[in-house]
């Protein structure tokens, strides 16, 4: 039925039509935000945009959880990267995005009996008053309309509330999203100017992106061979071919967007500026430069779909988790990115280019992350042995931890350093409590132990100043640049419960 309905609007070509219910004055379905806002483009399909002042202050995060300990006055983010985004400063304002709802507007006569239909993220919506207000249009095909609601909004079980203002949704003859906008009210006549303008904005903003969405990169494959003191890679047709013979083998259940190579010698194929600066380290040498970096391209072989993503809603919790299910062998490196994160022990390729321009694969291995005294020891044992710099306290508010790791260089030159970073979970700046933390990090030690293969470069250290108080973050190793012919890649490991 819908089908029919959008094909014969269809044949209006461009015009737009454009209808509202109770005589409310209101601007189009589609408006461009203009300055001092920013672009979610997350949920695949649309973008929308929120506004900067809060977008910049947001805390990401891997999951929606009660053990989270949210705080109302908190500002934070998650998405799962394909059709889930949540922002939400319970005090102030709260955006939810959704892919996949099923409202059914443009087949329904009283839409206000459809907001019972469906919800966003575990949200529900009602009319706001007497009667439900509502402005849509159809344009090319494309079915939007935009509501004014009451909003009951839950992020956990122990974090929700009653909320006014703004559900849009779009239709095309395929797939519904939902992008839902509310503040702390009881009608919209008691918003202020401000209040009534965000909630306005986030929802005609939204669009879809017609299949211009973010593009997801593949990981290539590739030979690599570890076993006790050697190392080799190579890039070969032969490998290609073992690749493809590999997954034609591989049952239905396998993970087939993860790159994973064998320890043991077999192949299997699956599946914004610094706000400290640390004027005392005149020029220690880093692992990181100050410049900005390129934001994270996922790498894997196909998109994420929603039943990638955990989701799990029960009686005494609601749970989100952007973590793509995988299982990693021990012993076995991995592709990963910021949807398919390593953890301490893991072992992570990247690739990265050495002194000459040569695109090499080291093995990263983060075997500990040292806290509290144990890593201010560490930082305070190597000052007192070094000339380079002397020991010095973190920023107010931050604490030293230390990473040890190691680098295991495949036919790569040890020289040549692997660029570390401190984000935060979704790639970018980490932020806590609206403050954006440092990015960089200080070598303290390394040992290289040498072998007639390769050299391997272990037993590495760096520090680096983690706000008090902040329950996860991703230290990043290599630089994630996309060149003109060859992508390079990073190992992205999640740090948490520290």
């Amino acid at each position: 039925m819908r089908k029919q309905i959008l094909k014969s609007i269809c044949t209006l070509m461009s015009m737009t039509i454009m209808l509202t219910s109770c005589g409310i004055k209101k601007s189009a379905t589609y408006k461009d935000a203009g300055k001092g806002y920013t672009t979610i483009s997350s949920v695949d399909g649309i973008t929308f945009e929120i506004p900067l002042a809060f977008s910049s202050k947001a805390t990401a995060v891997t999951r929606i959880a009660n053990d989270q300990d949210f705080t109302p006055d908190g500002i934070y983010s998650y998405t799962n990267g394909n059709d889930e985004y949540m922002f939400f400063c319970m005090d102030e304002l709260v955006i939810l995005a959704n892919k996949g709802t099923n409202y059914n507007f443009s087949e329904t006569e009283k839409k206000e009996n459809a907001l019972s239909s469906s919800s966003v993220i575990d949200s529900m919506c009602s009319k706001l008053g007497k009667k439900f207000c509502y402005t849509e249009s159809i344009n090319d095909g494309v079915y939007k309309i935009i509501g004014d609601v009451a909003e009951n909004i839950s992020i956990t079980t122990e974090l929700y509330g009653d909320y006014i203002g703004r559900l849009a949704v779009i239709e095309d003859g395929m797939t519904e999203w939902s992008v839902l906008a509310g503040v702390k009210g009881s009608n919209l006549s008691d918003l202020s100017k401000e209040q009534l303008s965000v909630i306005d904005t986030v929802v005609s903003s939204m669009k879809t992106t017609h299949g211009e969405g973010v593009v997801q990169t593949n990981t290539p494959d590739y030979d690599v061979v570890i076993s006790d003191k050697s190392i080799s890679t190579s890039l070969s047709e032969e490998t290609e071919e073992k690749s493809k013979a590999n997954e034609e083998t591989k049952d239905e259940d396998s993970q087939k967007d993860d790159v994973f190579l064998d320890l043991d010698g077999t192949e299997e194929t699956g599946q914004s500026e610094e706000a400290l600066q640390h004027e005392k380290l005149a020029a220690p040498k880093t692992e990181t430069s100050e410049k900005d970096i390129a934001k994270p391209k996922p790498s894997v072989k196909e998109e994420s779909t929603p039943e990638d993503i955990e989701t799990v809603v029960s009686d005494d919790k609601i749970e989100h988790s952007n973590q793509k299910e995988r299982k990693l062998t021990e012993g076995k490196v991995y592709s990963s990115d910021i949807y398919s994160l390593l953890k301490t022990g893991d072992y992570g390729i990247i690739a990265s280019s050495d002194p000459d321009g040569e695109i090499k694969y080291p093995v990263v291995h983060l075997k500990a992350i040292l806290s509290g005294n144990d890593a201010v020891d560490i930082v305070k044992k190597q000052a007192s042995s070094t000339t380079r710099y002397d020991y010095f306290e973190a920023p107010p508010g931050y604490s030293w931890q230390v990473a040890e790791y190691d680098i295991i260089y495949t036919q790569a030159n040890p020289e040549h350093e692997i660029d570390v970073r401190m984000l935060g979970v979704d790639g970018n700046t980490l932020k806590y409590r609206g403050v954006p933390a440092p990015q960089r990090t200080y070598y303290v030690d390394y040992d290289i132990e040498n072998d007639v293969a390769n050299e391997t470069l272990r037993n590495i250290k760096v520090f680096y100043a983690v706000p008090n108080g902040c329950k996860e973050y991703i230290l990043k190793f290599g630089d994630g640049i996309v060149g003109t012919e060859t992508e390079h890649y990073s190992a992205y490991y999640h740090v948490g419960g520290i």
